[in-house]
């Protein structure tokens, strides 16, 4: 019963979180959260209505899909973070380096690994290093963080972390493992919607420097733009 609230309500989140991306007009702030979101209702979803496909391999392919676009969006979260400051540049190129390279080492071991109690945490740990590695330096760095990129962050570093802890800590009994992950990633994904959906405006912050560290906004503010005179022009 637990299992099935928990699955049913990851998947609503999910979906209320990219409706606030849409509605919100955020979808430019992180282009492959979206995507991510979307792959995991799909492959979240199939099982469920194809019991079929309900398979371990099945499974192991689809949890290993969301670690590689998870991934990609880290990179992505890099870019957008520490484009305005070289230092910082450089800093995250060292982070991001030492996680290839853990990911490497993890490749060349992975025909000796359980592929579940090993493998999978193994290859999620890094990556949660990766989002823990970039807050670290936009920390250090002073960065101011966009709300979502924030929420991302914080969201993905410590569901993660629960996620590779919970696996690696599993033996025969896998019912905690499959209690404690969805439970971790219902919280981030709440953390995700409120995130999406709230407003997030800086107060009394200048709209050049908004524009400068955060330039995808330009968008969102322009679209508001139109739709203010798009209602005053009904309205008239």
């Amino acid at each position: 019963m637990l299992a099935a609230v928990l699955l049913w309500a990851g998947l609503v989140l999910e979906v209320g979180t990219l409706a606030g991306l849409v509605v919100r007009r955020r979808l430019r702030r992180l282009l492959l959260l979206p995507v991510l979101l979307a792959v995991m209702f799909v492959t979240t979803l199939v099982p469920v209505v194809w019991p079929a496909t309900h398979t371990w391999p099945l499974w192991l392919a689809y949890e290993l899909t969301h670690a590689g676009i998870t991934l990609l969006m880290g990179l992505e979260l890099g870019l957008r973070l520490f484009f305005r400051i070289p230092e910082a540049q450089v800093d995250a190129r060292r982070w991001v380096v030492r996680v290839f390279v853990g990911l490497a080492l993890i490749a060349a071991s992975a025909p000796f690994l359980p592929p579940v109690t090993a493998l999978l945490p193994a290859v999620v740990l890094p990556i949660t290093w990766l989002y823990v590695g970039l807050l670290a330096v936009a920390t250090h760095h002073g960065m101011p963080i966009d709300p979502l990129h924030k929420a991302v962050l914080y969201g993905f570093s410590a569901c993660f972390g629960v996620y590779a802890l919970a696996w690696a800590l599993t033996g025969t009994d896998t019912s905690i493992a499959n209690t404690v992950n969805p439970l971790a990633f219902d919280l981030m994904m709440l953390a995700l919607t409120w995130a999406a959906w709230r407003d997030d405006a800086p107060r009394d912050v200048p709209e050049a420097t908004i524009d400068y560290f955060w330039p995808w906004r330009r968008f969102e503010r322009a679209r508001r733009s139109q739709l203010r005179v798009g209602l005053a022009l009904a309205a008239s």
